[in-house]
């Protein structure tokens, strides 16, 4: 028999070889390649991405673009690879490498959602959606280019979007990503019973479901079950033989607080503190007073939440607890020379309004559009356009948008304070969101109680 040759490589780096015991280095930053070195040296469960990723954001290497390339040869669908080479690449670069990969089957979806995104930003959108529906057209049943078309559907199409999303999952294998939106979608309508059916068929059949444990989790709360909470997180411990996870300790506190078990809360702080005794201690330290300042503020014990925060001299702390305070002149002092996320702003602008102050009620809210406006989420963008007035405000709409959590609770609160018309419902879903009793559980509480008087 003669040997065949499958598929050959060139140029492959071995970049990761064992470090020299000396190196000759022209700056402190570069010992960050040393650093790098040792983290797969100790066995830390990190991809070929993970640490390309770590490369490029700590040390600018120009060897990591090239590096990434040869592995995208190797695993060209690789989320967080297409990623970092969406970022080290010229946009028209990224999309000679990203083309060839568009015919390739099975499809790959990972290349197919970077040319969608990197299309899009070019302004490109109904060019794109005819070339998807014609690639359906020619493969009706392909989970996949349903689920690729459905993302490239405006926000108000939701129930398009959901239509084809169900197909996608309908098959016996479902489409992962679209079961994942339609969790998500639920999760952002309420219905949290029909986001946990999603999710656990998504834990069976996702081998990384890690990243949408949080989304789960949020549901089970949203339930208002907590005893489903406290047994799911007994199961991870279960599951990771028998050990916690440092967010699986702070959960179990919430819940234990929450039910006034004493005796359990003890113990569990207990075990959290004895799994940080090893940590350095400016991390010890700070892991430890966050976890005391959301206790307070779940137990409902803001005045204890406010002290904790008074040695803290961010403007973050400071808008918190101007904000738990009422006083939105200061928040707004607070924040106003500050990259804030749009979450903060649309939380100030409600509860200004609410308070009659309307010039800070104004000027938080143009700079949460111009916060979402600025985001590469498309939804977002959507959102600012809504708050803009440049299109239709829709409860609906804002319900089916892929979100996060806090940015569609304070959203859908602002929603209904900018547009009267829309508040019966607005708030009614607002209030259903507001679930999750850390911060600013109280405050939206307060608002959206003082608006239905």
């Amino acid at each position: 028999l003669q040997p065949v040759v499958v598929q050959s490589f060139d140029k492959i780096h071995f970049l990761f070889q064992t470090a020299p015991d000396e190196l000759t280095m022209e700056s402190d930053k570069d010992r960050m390649y040393r650093f790098a070195l040792n983290i797969v040296k100790q066995e830390v469960d990190l991809s070929i991405s993970d640490i390309l990723f770590y490369l490029y954001d700590e040390t600018d290497n120009a060897n990591v673009k090239d590096v990434a390339l040869q592995y995208f040869r190797l695993s060209p669908d690789d989320v967080n690879l297409v990623l970092l080479l969406s970022e080290v690449l010229e946009e028209q670069e990224f999309l000679k490498l990203l083309e060839p990969q568009l015919t390739r089957r099975p499809v790959l979806v990972s290349c197919h959602r970077a040319y969608q995104d990197a299309i899009k930003k070019s302004g490109k959108q109904s060019e794109l959606v005819e070339q998807y529906q014609q690639l359906l057209a020619k493969e009706p049943a392909n989970k996949d280019l349903i689920y690729l078309v459905a993302r490239l559907l405006n926000a108000d199409d939701h129930q398009q979007i959901r239509a084809l999303l169900s197909k996608a999952v309908s098959q016996p294998e479902p489409q992962l990503q679209a079961l994942a939106w339609l969790a998500k979608m639920e999760l952002g309508c309420a219905n949290f019973g029909q986001s946990l059916l999603y999710y656990m068929q998504l834990k069976h059949a996702d081998n990384d479901f890690a990243v949408h444990e949080n989304d789960f989790y949020q549901a089970l709360l949203g339930q208002g079950d907590l005893r489903k909470a406290y047994q799911y997180i007994q199961q991870q411990a279960k599951d990771n033989s028998g050990e916690f996870s440092i967010n699986d300790l702070q959960r179990l506190a919430y819940i234990q607080k929450l039910e006034g078990d004493s005796q359990g809360y003890q113990k569990t702080w207990e075990s959290y503190r004895n799994m940080l005794k090893d940590w350095p201690e400016n991390i010890r330290n700070l892991l430890m007073e966050s976890l005391e300042k959301e206790m307070a503020y779940v137990s409902g014990d803001t005045e204890a939440y406010c002290k904790l925060y008074e040695a803290d001299d961010d403007a973050y702390s400071k808008f918190d607890v101007f904000v738990i305070n009422g006083n939105v002149d200061a928040a707004y002092k607070a924040i106003k020379d500050e990259s804030f996320i749009a979450d903060n702003f649309l939380l100030l602008y409600s509860l200004a309004k609410v308070q009659q102050k309307n010039d800070i009620a104004d000027k938080a809210l143009q700079a949460a559009i111009k916060q979402l406006s600025e985001s590469e989420t498309t939804d977002e963008r959507v959102l600012a356009q809504m708050f803009a007035g440049q299109l239709q405000a829709s409860v609906e709409t804002l319900k089916h948008m892929y979100l996060n959590t806090d940015t569609r609770l304070t959203a859908m609160t602002a929603m209904g304070l900018k547009y009267p018309s829309l508040r019966e419902d607005s708030f009614a879903t607002a209030q259903k969101l507001n679930f999750n009793r850390n911060y600013p559980y109280l405050t939206i509480k307060q608002i959206l109680e003082s608006e239905a008087k």
